[in-house]
């Protein structure tokens, strides 16, 4: 009968913590090498619309319309402008605003505590019947 050293123990430790690192490395390694477009789907998908997350990473400019939160202030103009978007139309009675921007600043825009949505500018067509009446 032999006895066990106290070291076969921290040995088999010692590998299970090594194939937990082993993963560990290797899950930060595959965030490094994702898309932008991935890693902010992943992370943000909630506050982009379906176009938008396509243009993540992309360095044409695009325009597109950021919902806010709450009430739009100075604050958050600068904050827009700092993350490297221009203001191109203020809502003075709706929480958000008109931007400009290349698909690169979208992540930046994103960690912005006051974005709500963002989601491209386009033109809204009526899909009902028409608001005037007929003659």
């Amino acid at each position: 009968m032999s006895l066990p050293l106290p070291l076969d123990g921290v040995s088999s430790k010692i590998r299970v913590l090594g194939s937990f690192a082993g993963l560990a490395v290797s899950a930060l390694l595959a965030a490094w090498t994702m898309h932008p477009a991935q890693a902010v789907a992943e992370r943000e998908a909630p506050k982009l619309s379906p176009p938008v997350k396509a243009m993540v990473g992309d360095k044409q400019t695009h325009v597109f319309i950021v919902q806010l939160r709450g009430p739009v202030t100075k604050d958050v103009y600068d904050a827009i402008a700092a993350a490297g978007a221009t203001t191109t139309r203020r809502y003075k009675n709706l929480p958000m605003t008109a931007i400009s921007a290349p698909g690169t600043v979208l992540p930046k825009l994103l960690a912005l505590p006051a974005v709500k949505y963002i989601s491209l500018d386009n033109a809204v067509h009526v899909a009902g019947p028409s608001a005037h009446p007929s003659d």
